[in-house]
């Protein structure tokens, strides 16, 4: 597997945006993902972390939110996305039974919309993203954006390895990791199988909605 060099972000830490503002945590998980409901479409994919004797809700460019439901803090670490297998929503999804425009405009709306650190996956279709508008467009935002890109095929064993490698270089423990790109069906879906190995080592991850899956066909 041919990866990219280990790149070392700064370590973590919390800072308020204002002096004068008096943090006020989630008492519950519930709490929060009921803010989160409320606030995902103006702030992006949220997550709910831990933080004292409560919770916050943080998403990918590291902003974090508290019951007010507005930004009251950051953390210079920012969340990860990984696009799996980019070159797998081109062609084979196009003819697939189970494909959706709309389906695939949201997922790629997504990247768009991501405001922290990205990693592509490239497997053995990724010669065909150029042929594709949508997906080309996605995937020069993310190196605009500075993505790390690496070859991994679709076996179990390659799949898992790019996990740990990234997981490693970009010290993802209790990061929020976004998974999203080609397949995400249950069990063996590449993106899956990334999911899984990220949350295994340690990564906060989510998975898009919006990656197709066998199911759907």
């Amino acid at each position: 597997m041919a990866g990219a060099s280990p790149w070392h972000p700064p370590s973590i830490t919390m800072r308020h945006v204002e002096s004068n503002i008096t943090f006020r945590p989630f008492k519950s998980v519930d709490e929060a993902e009921a803010v989160a409901s409320q606030i995902k479409k103006f702030h992006g994919e949220l997550w709910v972390q831990p933080k004292g004797p409560g919770f916050i809700l943080r998403n990918g460019a590291g902003e974090v939110f508290d019951t007010s439901g507005m930004v009251t803090g950051f953390q210079e670490r920012p969340g990860m996305m990984i696009i799996v297998h980019p070159g797998s929503l081109c062609g084979s999804y196009h003819t697939s039974w189970g494909f959706s425009a709309m389906q695939l405009e949201a997922l790629l709306s997504e990247i768009h919309a991501w405001r922290g650190q990205f990693v592509v996956f490239h497997g053995d279709l990724s010669d065909e993203v150029p042929h594709y508008a949508g997906v080309k467009r996605a995937i020069e935002h993310a190196r605009a954006a500075g993505a790390k890109d690496y070859t991994v095929d679709s076996s179990e064993q390659e799949l898992k390895a790019g996990a740990k490698e990234v997981f490693q270089a970009f010290r993802l423990k209790g990061t929020p990791t976004f998974v999203t790109g080609a397949w995400s069906d249950e069990g063996d879906g590449c993106v899956t199988t990334v999911a899984e190995q990220l949350r295994k080592l340690g990564a906060d991850v989510k998975v898009s909605a919006h990656s197709p899956n066998d199911e759907q066909a």
